[in-house]
């Protein structure tokens, strides 16, 4: 009977070495073992949008070894969409990554034993909310770059919020949906709302197109247009505070596609002219562009 317990052990002690180097997924961790990593993230609060519309922040996931020996590569799987989208310049600590549709991949190097790690991952978003509650795991790799050991993974999760907005506009857009007339020329409209989130009254707000648009006398809901088809400037009639306006830009160009999905902006002017703009009062939204049939 000892020798039999014995075995049992040893079996027990090997199936651990196995799970921890990744040599075999059948000498995995055993269901109901503790698993070989503990894992912990501090919640995620996205700033004040820049001028092209994108929110930035970072968070902290830290990961710490509980076993007694090296874990040759951890791996650590986050999310990715159009909530979380990773700047990669934050990728230091993944000396290998891959990214899928819905997630990002991290192996990162030899973790010792007793070892505890913190990634700062930075993230980027055009959302504009709401926030959401989303999860991060780690588990033993194979290799660098391989296939997860059954049964290691840890998993936490976090909260994605958004702080709130300061300063003069807010702004959202439409998608932009071009086709292709008789004529040649590609048109579409675009669905600008614009909001005036401070406590005053704005008497000249200019919103500003970025991408050329030949066709900007149809910009009905506009004061007047001030500008050129370069970079064409719409200047509305007052927004008082807290007042919320819908306008429809229609764009056209016998070109088809912009370079790159343009952005649309809110300034405020300190003059009808609309040829200059009080710095600090900007908000921007970009425009995803699609192309139909």
């Amino acid at each position: 009977m000892n020798r039999t317990i014995s075995r049992t052990l040893v079996a027990a002690l090997l199936g651990t070495t196995t799970a921890l180097t990744g040599m075999s997924a059948a000498a995995a961790a055993p269901a109901g073992r503790p698993a070989p990593m503990a894992i912990t993230a501090t919640d995620l609060v996205y700033g004040q949008p820049s001028l092209s519309g994108q929110r930035t922040g970072t968070h902290t996931v830290t990961i710490t070894n509980l076993t007694n020996r090296t874990i040759p590569s951890p791996l650590l799987t986050l999310p990715n969409s159009s909530l979380l989208a990773i700047d990669h310049s934050t990728l230091d600590g993944c000396p290998r990554a891959q990214s899928s549709a819905t997630s990002l991949r991290c192996w990162s190097t030899p973790l010792a034993a007793g070892e505890t790690r913190e990634f700062a991952f930075g993230w980027i978003t055009s959302d504009r909310g709401p926030g959401a509650t989303v999860g991060v795991q780690v588990e033993v790799a194979r290799e660098s770059g391989g296939a997860p050991v059954p049964r290691t993974a840890a998993r936490t999760t976090w909260q994605v919020s958004f702080a709130p907005l300061t300063g003069t506009f807010d702004i959202a857009a439409s998608e932009l949906r071009l086709a292709e007339e008789a004529d040649g020329v590609w048109r579409g409209t675009v669905g600008v709302t614009v909001t005036n989130i401070s406590a005053e009254p704005v008497p000249y707000p200019v919103v500003r197109f970025f991408t050329p648009s030949e066709e900007t006398q149809a910009w009905t809901d506009c004061v007047s247009v001030l500008a050129g088809p370069e970079v064409p400037a719409c200047l509305l009639a007052p927004l008082a505070a807290g007042e919320t306006r819908e306008l429809s830009l229609v764009w056209a160009s016998p070109w088809g596609q912009p370079g790159v999905d343009p952005t649309v902006r809110i300034d405020a002017a300190p003059d009808a002219t609309g040829t200059a703009v009080i710095e600090g009062t900007g908000a921007g939204a970009p425009v995803r562009v699609v192309l139909a049939g």
